[in-house]
């Protein structure tokens, strides 16, 4: 069962302050580039998925007030430009098509 995307930003936050509560510091908030990369992110996984990667960032970044990109997993960085690209492929090739078939619906 994947994750439901609108339980990232929440339980994200819950691990934080856990790891926080843990060490006794590290960042208590995600930038919202790192909050998008996560999004953006099929989570093929669990909960417990979620809280590993966040673990692994909050102690890369434990000197740091937020978590950013660059402390979540390479993977997650490359899937994040790669479906960008590809959205903003596909937003072309749309606008593409709708700018062939309206000459079509002005001679009607």
């Amino acid at each position: 069962m994947c994750l439901p995307l609108e339980d990232i930003p929440y339980l994200s936050i819950q691990f934080l302050h856990q790891f926080h509560q843990y060490y006794g510091k590290g960042p208590l908030e995600l930038c919202d580039s790192a909050l998008q990369m996560l999004h953006s992110y099929h989570w093929p996984g669990n909960i417990r998925e979620l809280k590993n990667i966040m673990q692994r960032a909050f102690l890369l970044a434990i000197h740091e007030p937020k978590i950013l990109p660059l402390h979540l997993p390479e993977d997650f960085q490359n899937f994040s430009t790669i479906k960008q690209h590809f959205v903003g492929n596909l937003k072309y090739v749309e606008k593409q098509m709708i700018e062939q078939v309206l000459p079509e619906f002005d001679s009607h």
